[in-house]
């Protein structure tokens, strides 16, 4: 039985909808990263998680148990989850260990027992040897894992973390995605990660949902959506590519070498968009024309722009740089049909 259930998960502001009809089955355990560009609803759709925002329509379910629906509002405080924030929302006046006790203390644990989860939640983010410091003696990376630890102390269900590296710089990025990791696999907890950024997605999540103008565009595993996006709209939104209407594929297909040529010789037609992924596409001495329109260096190749002789424009890497205006020739070896976006 799924962990986590969201049925048709629905939510209007002034009538307009935020999220609109998602259904999505969570297992327990897994890292779940939703996915989409500022404004889709995915903070929405986490926030309604958390209990900060009702349903409009549909529910939500946590291990059999109703959390929320029309009729239903569980309230945060009872949901078992823990959420940390972009923002860190520390106090400035409290320590690191007191930032970390702070929702024990609420629940009026015990003196001892409590001094014991802030022990075990600092040791899982590495910051024992700072439990004494306030917020302001932190670095970025380490107030986000003080955040962390205050949510995991209370052994949640499920963790919410909302755009959490948003404000750290690249550096600080990598290390707390290898955080992130190293805390999943220590407690095997359900994560579900809002992002905008693709790269931390794909790095992280174990599932994606990518979202776009509050509807769920595709669910899955980042290796079938990098490889089987449904819709255009989905592959010019994860990684790079180019597409080629081609004659005579069908969405949902891999379209190899030589159906590309007798696609490309038939799209006059009706036709279908084509993802090419730039690792797909070899430069040969014979193959299909093209004019290269670009060459920038990316360090372990040359990041190529070229033109079909219909007009459509795919990237090609190669490992020396050409001048824009040359002609070249270009071998596609795997290419993936889609479906046109709605």
């Amino acid at each position: 039985m799924a962990n986590l259930i969201l049925d048709n998960l629905s939510k209007t502001f002034a009538g307009q909808p935020a999220v609109d009809r998602i259904s999505l089955h969570i297992e327990q355990g897994e890292f779940v990263a939703l996915l989409g560009p500022s404004g889709c609803g995915k903070t929405t759709l986490l926030r309604m998680l958390a209990g900060f925002e009702s349903v409009s329509e549909g529910s939500i379910r946590l291990q059999g148990g109703i959390l929320a629906d029309r009729d239903v509002h569980l309230p945060p405080e009872q949901r078992r989850m823990g959420m940390v924030f972009q923002s860190y929302a520390l106090w400035p006046h409290m320590t690191v260990q007191q930032n970390v006790g702070y929702p024990l203390k609420m629940k009026k644990m015990p003196e001892s027992e409590r001094q014991a989860r802030i022990r075990e939640a600092l040791e899982a983010v590495q910051l024992t040897h700072l439990a004494d410091r306030a917020p302001k003696d932190l670095s970025g990376g380490q107030r986000q894992r003080v955040a962390l630890a205050r949510c995991l102390v209370t052994e949640p269900d499920v963790v919410l973390l909302d755009e959490p590296l948003a404000n750290l710089d690249r550096h600080l990025r990598a290390s707390m995605e290898e955080t992130f990791r190293a805390f999943h696999r220590r407690t095997g907890a359900t994560m579900i990660y809002v992002t905008h950024d693709q790269s931390e997605a794909m790095s992280l999540a174990s599932k994606i949902a990518v979202m776009n103008s509050g509807r769920l565009e595709q669910w899955g595993t980042p290796q079938d959506l990098y490889a089987c996006p449904r819709t255009e709209w989905v592959a010019r939104f994860i990684g790079q590519g180019g597409i080629l209407p081609l004659g005579g594929v069908t969405p949902g297909t891999e379209v190899g070498s030589e159906a590309v040529i007798k696609g490309m010789e038939t799209s006059f037609g009706r036709t279908t968009p084509v993802l090419v992924r730039p690792e797909d596409i070899r430069m040969t001495e014979q193959g299909i024309g093209v004019e290269v329109l670009s060459s920038i260096y990316r360090g372990a190749h040359y990041e190529l722009k070229v033109k079909l002789s219909a007009g459509a424009e795919l990237m090609v890497f190669h490992h020396r740089p050409l001048v824009p205006g040359d002609r070249a020739h270009i071998l596609i070896e795997r290419g993936w049909a889609l479906e046109p976006d709605a």
